[in-house]
């Protein structure tokens, strides 16, 4: 293989690569703040993995477009990279990957490239839960 071949070969693997992404990449550097974000939803489904290193779970999470968000029915990889939190008398509070339940409206915001198909498919920054259909989020 010549050398003009193999540039040949690394420009087409590229542009499928970025075809297949979707070509959007997002890093969400503003954690706290509601007002951007992906998605906001409820969790519809969770599929919790135990041999899976360094991912814990994957979300599937269902709320309507806003205007502060960008879609409205996603599946999140979420990864022991991924914060979870909720806030609290504006103090922001770490929480455990088990508050992630069925039923909880979250706020999430993406990181990496995203599979532009539906439901769109991305790797979770962070998550805020918001509430859940139970009422408050204390007592975990």
């Amino acid at each position: 293989m010549t050398g003009r071949q193999f540039s040949w070969g690394l420009l087409v693997f590229f542009i499928i690569f970025l075809a297949a992404s979707g070509c959007a990449t997002r890093d969400s550097k503003n954690p706290g703040n509601l007002p951007e974000g992906d998605i906001t939803g409820y969790i519809k489904k969770i599929e919790w993995f135990q041999n899976r290193p360094g991912i814990v779970c994957k979300l599937l999470v269902k709320g309507d477009k806003k205007e502060n968000t960008l879609y409205s029915y996603a599946s999140i990889t979420v990864s022991i990279e991924t914060k979870i939190f909720t806030e609290k008398n504006r103090v922001l509070e770490n929480l455990p990957y088990e508050s992630l339940k069925t039923g909880r409206k979250v706020h999430v915001r993406f990181t990496g490239p995203v599979l532009e198909i539906s439901p769109v498919i991305a790797r979770g920054y962070d998550i805020e839960i918001l509430d859940s259909k139970e009422g408050n989020i204390d007592g975990w």
